[in-house]
């Protein structure tokens, strides 16, 4: 708690996404930060929940962001709106 780092502001935008982190968008690790990554490790199997964002938790939070993405193709939504 207390880092500084514009990952921080990252993993918030990604914890805030999917429901875990409730709290202000900056890049201070703050104890809401904590809070929400102990919520995320608990919520996965692989990972223990200790509230550090280590690079296990980090890889684990972008592979689920990953399984969500949602592909946007803007050429296929032009050509429906063309048809």
């Amino acid at each position: 708690p207390g880092d500084k780092a514009p990952q921080i502001k990252t993993a918030k935008e990604m914890l805030s996404y999917l429901g875990v982190y409730i709290g202000e968008i900056d890049d201070v690790y703050d104890e809401n930060m904590r809070l929400a990554v102990m919520t995320f490790q608990s919520i996965k199997d692989e990972l223990f929940p200790y509230g550090i964002l280590d690079k296990t938790t980090q890889l684990s939070l972008y592979s689920t962001m990953c399984e969500l993405k949602e592909e946007v193709d803007d050429q296929l939504q032009a050509a429906l709106d063309a048809l």
